[in-house]
């Protein structure tokens, strides 16, 4: 292998992961508006027709023009979206992309130098740099290149669309949840059965380590039918849950039994208590069925002391999440109703942890919580529809599908 080739392969290597960055975190981050959703495919498409000229074309006078054509073509189309990156992008992403155009045009210099290892070249010094190992290194790049652009046009032009396609998330369900859904059903609430044994017995954990033998008040937001407020209540602590709707409220009640959980019926936008009176906030399984997170938080942020803590648990948003959480759930268990959970309102773990900072949090610990399958649950599941009584959730460090959260108010 000679030096050029080698050369090239470094060079390749770091433009890749320069590109897979700019893709796959700030552009999955920040989302593109619809001038770069079809100007980014353009620029792949340019590129593609230089790469064709050197894989499909013999080198001659009028190619070389050819290619020269679309070389200044391509460094130039690549710079058109820069008005629109200064005002979407932050600094970190416009210095990736400050390394993209520079790297962009000594790729197509090494690709027009490279032309002599599919096609003899009339200038003699480049058929020394010609070798078999740089020509499939220069295919794999034109096959990875198509399939980027396939990717390009299709996830974000098409995909993407239908994932952030408006639809409202149907809340309005749990009013008709009675006690016996709430507490014996075996499906979509079987699964809130599942997940809270787990998330239950972790944020209880948490608040006698951070409670230190004291009394803690505890405000359980969007409590439904009483899963967490009713355990918490078990341990001692003094409980308010709170919840839209009055009919899972009155399930709530009826399991409580120690009868000290303050059940109360409010919005979680305007909650009736005074400054800094809970020590503690509980929001599970809630902020994914809200419009306005950030609302949400500030007002949770104002009804907690300093120093309070503020436990979670949400959805991340992603293909997989929504494959999993939507999508596999409607399918498999029966009886789900429609727009249970939406892809819209999930939330992205950076995302959430940014909206706590910018008020005045601190991050204290990001967990994931994932579903133990077993043949025999999936079975189970598949067959008869219906979340097994075994049925588990385990604490991971995934956060792909569903996570937990712990803040601190400074």
């Amino acid at each position: 292998m000679n030096i050029f080739t080698t050369f090239y392969i470094v060079l390749f290597i770091l433009h890749s992961s320069i590109m897979l960055v700019d893709e796959f975190y700030f552009h999955i981050k920040r989302g593109l508006p619809r001038w770069e959703r079809i100007g980014h495919p353009v620029d792949t498409l340019c590129t593609l027709v230089c790469f064709s000229i050197v894989v499909f074309l013999p080198i001659n006078i009028f190619t070389m023009i050819i290619y020269g054509i679309f070389f200044i073509l391509s460094c130039l189309i690549i710079t058109k979206d820069e008005a629109q990156h200064l005002k979407n992008c932050n600094k970190y992403e416009q210095y990736i992309h400050a390394l993209l155009f520079v790297f962009h045009p000594i790729i197509l210099i090494n690709i027009f130098l490279s032309w002599s290892s599919f096609s003899p070249s009339p200038i003699p010094i480049l058929n020394s740099l010609s070798s078999h190992t740089l020509k499939i290194i220069i295919l794999f790049q034109f096959f990875s290149i198509i399939l980027f652009l396939m990717y390009q046009i299709i996830f974000w032009n098409f995909l993407k669309p239908f994932f952030d396609k408006r639809r409202d998330v149907n809340n309005s369900i749990y009013k008709e949840f009675g006690d016996d859904l709430w507490y014996h059903s075996k499906g979509v609430l079987g699964l809130l059965r599942s997940e809270s044994r787990t998330r239950n017995t972790w944020i209880i954990q948490k608040l006698e380590e951070y409670s230190e033998g004291k009394p803690l008040k505890v405000l359980d937001l969007g409590c439904g039918g009483g899963f967490l407020s009713n355990a918490l209540a078990l341990q001692n602590f003094a409980v308010t849950g709170v919840d839209l709707y009055a009919e899972p409220l009155a399930v709530a009640k009826k399991h409580d039994t120690t009868q000290s959980v303050n059940y109360i019926q409010a919005n979680a936008l305007s909650l009736p208590f005074e400054d800094e009176t809970f020590d503690a906030i509980c929001a599970l399984d809630f902020l994914e069925h809200v419009e306005d997170v950030n609302s949400i938080i500030t007002e949770c942020a104002r009804v907690l002391k300093k120093g309070g803590q503020i436990y979670f648990h949400t959805f991340n948003r992603n293909p997989i999440s929504w494959f999993i959480a939507i999508k596999c759930v409607e399918w498999f268990i029966k009886d789900t109703p429609q727009n249970l959970h939406v892809y819209r309102l999930f939330i992205k773990p950076q995302e959430l942890i940014e909206s706590f900072e910018r008020i005045g949090f601190s991050k204290k610990e990001l967990l994931g919580l994932q579903p133990i399958l077993t043949l025999k649950s999936i079975y189970h599941i598949i067959t008869k529809g219906e979340v097994p009584d075994d049925f588990n959730f385990k604490i991971s460090k995934s956060l792909l599908i569903g996570y937990l959260g712990l803040v601190e108010k400074d």
